[in-house]
């Protein structure tokens, strides 16, 4: 059996961008607590996203290196189904994160040579 394979876009900013990607099927919604980036979106915001979507999408808080009064105000504000980790946190931050918010984290891990993929290993146990 095939599995579905899931999208999940990034950068959600506004409510007609999170019905644009529920009408069309995308799995996963980002939602970017990345202060840096354009599409960087304040708590409150990210909240009423979150509760315009509802359970139409899976809703995913998208972070780099959050420290953990940064994630309290994301999580306890904001429905979530997934925290993404973007930064350089160590395997242990990650299942650190894990079990204090009960929520499934994916890791993302950049990859620029063969040997990088050795960190997919490092984390496979988290």
């Amino acid at each position: 059996m095939r599995s579905k394979i899931r999208v999940k876009i990034c950068g959600i900013t506004n409510k007609q961008d999170m019905d644009a990607i529920i009408k069309y099927d995308a799995y996963y919604a980002g939602l970017m607590f990345f202060k840096k980036s354009p599409r960087f979106v304040e708590t409150k915001l990210a909240r009423q996203l979150s509760l315009h979507a509802g359970d139409k999408i899976k809703k995913v808080a998208v972070a780099v290196n959050p420290d953990t009064r940064f994630l309290d105000e994301i999580v306890e504000n904001v429905p979530l189904d997934f925290i993404q980790l973007h930064g350089q946190e160590t395997p242990e931050r990650v299942k650190e994160i894990k079990l204090k918010y009960q929520l499934p984290v994916i890791k993302a891990i950049g990859i620029s040579e063969v040997k990088d993929l050795k960190l997919v290993s490092i984390f496979s146990e988290v």
